[in-house]
């Protein structure tokens, strides 16, 4: 039998799908040998390698997203107001002083990390995971198969501006998504013979103008990441794209439309998948 990897891509709320993928996979019994994730794939392909029972974390993600925790860290309000960041990010262009690496501290981002994931290190997961990175300093992609898996999954998912940069050993440390979003390349280094790779970004095809500037420069992120995702995507074996439609890249509240979606896609490739295992 084949050893069949996962490659989770970034796209914030958009992510939540992944957990769809992996329901149908777990019901359809497709063993999974390796995941690499960037971002909400890195999260999420990092909790399915530390318990890989998927409705135990499908209650844990809509628990949080429901808890006075997840509105207090600040998310849930970006989810009902997505403009919250526009209005940040122009009380500090007309206050030049006032520009911060961030909107949100990295206490918060621990926070988070924290109520979802255990103290635990990469190498101790039940199977084999990889959180990509990127140093800003160096410009280079930076691929974390060991050590503390908060600080990875810290390190993959800080969005630039967002959240601060990660400090470790020199490095300064972003999104993944900013070189790898869906590491197709890296789930092969981990043993995968076959790769699915799951891209939950929107089609590169736009239907509504950017309503303010912080529509804009997430849809120049979403072109971005498009075209550099692209020759991973080529490189696997299947590729889901859910459906997402216009779903905010911030809005969790959606978390259980996306999971339905994610499922939806993977049952539409599903013969696919298994014809890998030949």
């Amino acid at each position: 039998m084949k050893k069949i990897g996962l490659a989770l891509g970034g796209g914030g709320a958009k992510g939540m799908a992944h957990l769809g993928i992996l329901r149908v996979l777990e019901k359809e019994g497709i063993p999974i040998s390796s995941i690499a994730g960037t971002s909400i794939g890195a999260l999420v392909g990092s909790a399915y390698a530390l318990e890989s029972n998927v409705e135990l974390w499908i209650t844990r993600f809509l628990d949080y997203f429901r808890s006075i925790g997840f509105k207090q860290f600040g998310e849930e309000s970006l989810g009902k107001k997505p403009g919250r960041l526009l209005e940040i990010l122009e009380q500090s262009l007309v206050n030049i002083p006032s520009l911060a690496q961030s909107f949100f501290s990295l206490r918060r981002m621990e926070g988070i990390l924290g109520t979802l994931l255990p103290k635990v290190n990469i190498e101790n997961l039940k199977i084999p995971f990889a959180a990509i990175s990127c140093d800003i300093l160096s410009g280079k992609e930076v691929v974390f198969k060991k050590g503390p898996l908060r600080m990875a999954i810290d390190a993959s998912s800080t969005v630039p501006g967002i959240w601060p940069a990660l400090e470790y050993e020199g490095m300064f440390l972003m999104d993944g998504g900013t070189l790898d979003n869906v590491p197709v390349d890296v789930v092969r280094e981990l043993g995968a013979e076959k790769v699915i790779a799951v891209d939950v970004r929107p089609d590169l095809r736009c239907p509504n103008i950017p309503k303010n500037r912080f529509e804009t420069y997430i849809r120049v992120i979403d072109i971005q990441q498009y075209y550099l995702a692209q020759p991973q995507l080529d490189k696997a074996d299947v590729v889901i794209r859910p459906e997402l439609g216009p779903i905010p890249w911030a809005d969790f509240r959606t978390a259980k439309i996306c999971i339905a979606l994610g499922e939806k896609s993977a049952r539409v490739h599903l013969n696919e998948i298994k014809s890998l295992l030949r």
